[in-house]
């Protein structure tokens, strides 16, 4: 992902100059050259972009906007704000805001979901299964895949949104479309979260077919891909190493003894804030501040370097 100029509070400027320009989101992206889902990131701060880019986009909008240029960028939020007449950074809304997939392009990437697969025994602790969910920016959105490999119990893709506050994931099982899940991650307004706990819905795999929840955490382990086809490529590596994992071992076995402990003490279904994590300098895409919940040796923090470093090999193209 191309690091861009270091523009304080770029995408509520975005926002304040679409607004003032009274361009679509479709328009903006025809005059800058770009698709549609990278003007939506730029807008929800998902994305930066490079100095080329910023240039088109500078001019695009100065077109519209008297006096418009580079200048403009650099100056405070509210100074903007009082350049247009404006009484601040608008809110995204209707059909053409950044949008009603609301902020959902923000968690595009490859993540790790962790949730119960064997219940605890005698000592407390039960047996976990990882999934690869790869959210990936689309024209209309964000959809999502997710898997565990070709032999794996579950391969399926759907869609994604964020409303109030909670980010969900709705999927269906391929290729034969015979169960759907719902994940909702909880807390997700603020930062670039990196490790967000949730609840998972789906069948139980008896007869009867009952409905049943059970705690989900996703750990983000790579950043968000533009091309389509590559993040697929990815997830489907990263689907196959984790099926491999649930063949063997297991991947409790690799993840520190502390989160495993924390993981199982903790209720099936929980409402807890996402943890936010730095980006990596290859990730660095947003303006936004990113809030510290962990201390750094915290399990979830811990656990979030092991799965990176286990889901490394997937991320080699």
């Amino acid at each position: 992902m191309p690091r861009g100029p270091a523009i304080e509070d770029f995408a509520a400027k975005l926002r304040l100059a679409v607004s003032r320009a009274n361009l679509s989101r479709a328009e903006l992206a025809r005059r800058v050259g770009v698709d549609k889902s990278v003007v939506a990131r730029w807008l929800s701060g998902g994305l930066r972009p490079g100095d080329q880019r910023l240039a088109a986009l500078t001019t695009a909008l100065a077109a519209r906007i008297d006096g418009f240029g580079r200048a403009d960028w650099d100056r405070p939020l509210r100074a903007l704000a009082t350049r247009f007449g404006t009484a601040g950074d608008p809110s995204p809304r209707g059909p053409e805001a950044a949008s009603v997939m609301t902020h959902a392009d923000r968690y595009a990437g490859l993540w790790v979901l962790l949730f119960p697969w064997r219940p605890p025994m005698a000592d407390g602790t039960g047996r976990l299964m990882c999934l690869a969910l790869e959210l990936v920016g689309a024209e209309d959105g964000v959809t999502a895949l997710l898997g565990d490999g070709p032999e794996g119990f579950w391969t399926g893709g759907g869609s994604v949104r964020v409303l109030d506050g909670t980010l969900w994931v709705t999927l269906e099982r391929w290729p034969h479309h015979d169960a759907l899940a719902m994940i909702a991650f909880w807390h997700v307004d603020a930062g670039l979260p990196a490790v967000l706990d949730g609840v998972g819905l789906t069948r139980v795999g008896t007869p009867v077919r009952t409905p049943a929840s059970t705690r989900v955490m996703g750990f983000r382990v790579g950043e968000a891909l533009e091309d389509r086809a590559a993040a697929e490529a990815r997830w489907r590596r990263a689907a196959a190493l984790v099926g491999g994992l649930e063949r063997g071992a297991g991947v409790d076995s690799l993840l520190p003894a502390s989160f495993v402990k924390l993981f199982w003490s903790g209720p099936l279904a929980l409402t807890s804030a996402g943890l936010c994590v730095p980006p990596e300098v290859s990730q660095a895409g947003t303006e936004r501040v990113v809030q510290l919940v962990d201390p750094p040796d915290s399990p979830r923090r811990l656990a979030l370097q092991a799965l990176r470093d286990i889901i490394a090999p997937a991320l080699q193209g």
